[in-house]
């Protein structure tokens, strides 16, 4: 797909949600617009059911990045922030600075 391109991200998104942001913006495809992304890109497996028939999750596992460090955790910015205001703009007026 050829042309200009944005992300558009909120604080719903996380696990994939945080990947595709980062590498989104890894890569240079474009900026990432919305707000901060819930930042969590860890593994969780292999934990047992509990005897009450109910479940516990554990991180296993995490994302590190080409030079080593530990990465997209806590990380989900965007290059510009625009608040999620449902009730704002199911009223059609236009945010102030938009």
């Amino acid at each position: 797909i050829y042309g200009p391109k944005v992300m558009i991200i909120n604080e719903a998104a996380g696990s994939g949600g945080d990947l595709l942001p980062y590498m989104f913006r890894a890569l240079g495809i474009g900026p990432l617009v919305g707000t901060k992304t819930w930042g969590g890109l860890v593994g969780i497996w292999d934990t047992p059911p509990l005897v009450d028939g109910g479940a516990i999750t554990a991180p296993r596992g995490g994302f590190y990045d080409l030079d080593c460090k530990w990465a997209v955790e806590n990380e989900g910015g965007s290059s510009t922030t625009i608040p999620n205001c449902s009730a704002f703009f199911a009223s059609r007026r236009k945010p102030s600075g938009l």
